[in-house]
């Protein structure tokens, strides 16, 4: 994308396949792969829950201070 103000929506498909380095007929199993390892230290981590027991623990844990 030539201008990071203008909406992708606004793009023709060409030009949006381009920026993306990719086709119509999607990436290949290769690339797909390669971007998956480039890309996936950006994955969102889900945060830890605490379930009851550990709750507890917890709470034990602080009143025994």
């Amino acid at each position: 994308m030539n201008n990071p103000l203008q909406s992708f929506w606004s793009q023709s498909v060409e030009v949006l396949l381009k920026s993306l380095e990719t086709t119509s007929q999607g990436l290949t199993q290769d690339e797909a792969a390669k971007r998956l390892i480039q890309y996936r230290s950006d994955l969102i981590k889900p945060q830890k829950r605490f379930d009851l027991l550990s709750l507890f623990f917890l709470k034990l844990e602080v009143q025994s201070r």
